[in-house]
Formats: C-alpha cells, structure tokens, sequence
C-alpha cells in the first residue's frame, strides 16, 4: 500500500428481512454495486481476472438476517468515514442497512482471522404443535452439538427444559442480580 492509497474501511451493517435469501456470493455483488452507486472507487485485483478487493467476514447460512455483520473494502480513495456511510446508506437496497464506517490501519490482519466468535438467535415459534416444536429443537440441540464438535464455544439462553438438560454447565440468574444473581449448578 502507498500513502496515497488504497484505502480499507471496515463496514458494520444489518441483513434484513428483505435480503434474508441472499447468498454470500450475490450479497458480495450486492456491496459492489452499493459501493459503486455511492461513489466509491474500489480496488481490484491484480492478474487476468481482477476482482473488487472486498471481504465479507462470515458467510451467513440462506435465509437468515442478521445484525453486526462486516465487511472490509478497499478503496482507491480516501473518504471521510461519516460520509461514506452517508453515501451508503443512501446508495443500499432495501435491507441492507449500514451501521457503521470506520477505517482499518495499515498491518490490520484480515477480516476472516479477525473474526473470533459470533451469535446465532433462533427463535422457534410458540404456536407449533408440540411434536414440531419437539422437531425443531431437537434440530436446534443437532447444530449447537455439530459447532461444539468443531471446537467452538457455545453459550445458549434458553427456557426449554430439553436444551438445558443437554448443556455441560447451567447458569441459573436469579431476579435480584449482582453478587447473589447468579451460581453454576
């Protein structure tokens, strides 16, 4: 990198319900048309096939929204970041909300390594018949067993007695909070 470019910005921003069946790869090309329509000149690749420099920091599962996501974008030029999330934020398609711009020092490792832990909310609907909500999170307790085999940590808040059953360690918080809230059972 020279002095005068490229720039980075990391990009925080929401996926909405509108955009909940967006792919990683078209939401990618979704970035590099917002970027694009706010002015921002991207940086490409070098060799026969040059390709936008930009990084998205976990692929989301089809059909999921969520909150707090990255990206990292490389930029030719260098933006103010309240601007260029203005510019963004006019510039996005339905559902896709920018939060946040900010830019990364030079040395900053990548996105994908910076990118330590995440939080998934599933929320099951309480009006299921009993055997399909037993389905689902008997599917709930199947994924969260698949992440704790690959070496992931899991922490879960839940109510339902088949989920705590399952759990290695169980916090019970107690309605008066502080130092007598809470103890592992």
């Amino acid at each position: 990198m020279t002095a005068d470019g490229p720039f980075r910005y990391r990009i925080r921003f929401a996926k909405s319900a509108p955009l909940r069946f967006i792919g990683h790869l078209d939401l990618h090309r979704t970035w590099e048309r917002t970027l694009r329509r706010a002015g921002a000149r991207l940086a490409y690749s070098e060799g026969y096939n040059p390709r936008p420099r930009l990084n998205l920091g976990l692929a989301l599962p089809l059909g999921c929204t969520s909150q707090g996501d990255l990206l990292d974008a490389i930029l030719e030029a260098s933006w103010e970041s309240e601007d260029l999330c203005q510019e963004l934020h006019k510039a996005a398609p339905p559902g896709l909300i920018v939060e946040a711009v900010w830019p990364v020092p030079p040395g900053t490792p990548p996105l994908q390594r910076e990118v330590s832990a995440c939080e998934y909310q599933v929320d099951l609907e309480t009006a299921a018949a009993p055997a399909e909500l037993q389905e689902a999170v008997q599917r709930l307790l199947d994924v969260l067993n698949r992440l704790v085999e690959s070496g992931n940590t899991v922490v879960v808040i839940e109510h339902n007695l088949d989920v705590i059953r399952n759990a290695d360690y169980v916090i019970a918080l107690g309605p008066e909070g502080g130092d007598g809230g809470g103890e592992i059972v």
